[in-house]
């Protein structure tokens, strides 16, 4: 049994060529939509995949993501209206304070900034998701609720007094977590977003984001990020995005069976980590990964 739904901007039809093109797969067990997952992805939709079980679990918590599908979804099909009844019983929470600072933490993961092409995009990448998510519990505080990207940035800048600077740093940001989950930059575009960040770091401390991006060594970034995986109690996610980045910035020195284990899995983390038929999160460590780096 499952469900599918079409969210975000391709819903809103309000997307554009940075857009995501975002599903929602839901089911009673992950090994039933392997297939179609498989195969929307490789139609280049990028689908979250949970169990009708987590995403209750999500419901009733009053997570935002709950929202955002019961506000601008599109359902495909969904057998039984197991995922509609869901939907139709969930009510957002009265504050979500400790959304924000979550949302402020993962910008905590980044150690610094190496000199480092795969680095430097997925840096930005990690403020791109932080800042929006900071953005939508902001202000579903205020009862607000709005998941369009531009709209909240629009509101970020009203509330913050920002400048069309600062705006168009933000929309930069958007455009970034595109072209790095599309593989589409370069080395010719180091130089450039390198200097991005002496301007992002102004735009964080107008925002009040306690966090400062400092050039290091890739070494220095590298030990950093290890350090970082093995610290216990480190949320899953935190730790795949962490887990990515070590990949991608060694991807040619690591051995075949190495990528293989893990190449699906850095690629997917929209994919509920919780949840994934491997248990590599389970076992709370990427082993096998760090011993071919150390």
């Amino acid at each position: 049994m499952s469900s599918q739904v079409i969210y975000g901007s391709f819903a809103r039809q309000d997307n554009d060529l940075f857009s995501d093109k975002d599903i929602g797969i839901f089911c009673d067990e992950l090994s039933e939509v392997n297939n179609e997952l498989t195969i929307l992805t490789n139609e280049g939709w990028s689908c979250a995949v949970y169990t009708y079980e987590r995403f209750q679990n999500m419901a009733d918590l009053g997570l935002l993501f709950v929202q955002h599908i019961k506000q601008d979804g599109i359902v495909i099909f969904d057998e039984n209206n197991k995922l509609k009844a869901i939907l139709n019983k969930f009510t957002p929470k009265h504050t979500y304070n400790a959304e924000i600072g979550v949302a402020l933490e993962l910008i905590n993961i980044i150690p610094g900034i190496a000199i480092d092409i795969n680095c430097i995009f997925w840096a930005l990448d990690i403020v791109a998701v932080a800042i929006r998510n900071f953005c939508i519990a902001y202000f579903a505080n205020k009862k607000i609720f709005v998941f369009s990207t531009h709209k909240l940035y629009g509101m970020l800048s009203k509330y913050f007094s920002l400048t069309d600077n600062d705006y168009n740093t933000l929309c930069y940001l958007r455009n970034a977590k595109y072209i790095y989950r599309n593989k589409k930059f370069t080395h010719a575009d180091l130089d450039k977003n390198l200097s991005f960040f002496l301007y992002l770091n102004g735009l964080l401390n107008k925002l009040r984001i306690k966090h400062r991006f400092d050039i290091c060594t890739k070494s220095n970034f590298m030990d950093s990020v290890k350090n970082m995986i093995l610290t216990e109690n480190m949320p899953g996610y935190y730790r795949l995005r962490l887990a990515e980045i070590l990949f991608n910035m060694n991807i040619d020195r690591l051995s075949y069976s190495v990528k293989k284990q893990y190449s699906n899995l850095i690629n997917s983390p929209h994919v509920d980590p919780y949840t994934l038929s491997c248990c590599i999160l389970f076992k709370n460590t990427f082993k096998d990964l760090l011993s071919e780096i150390m």
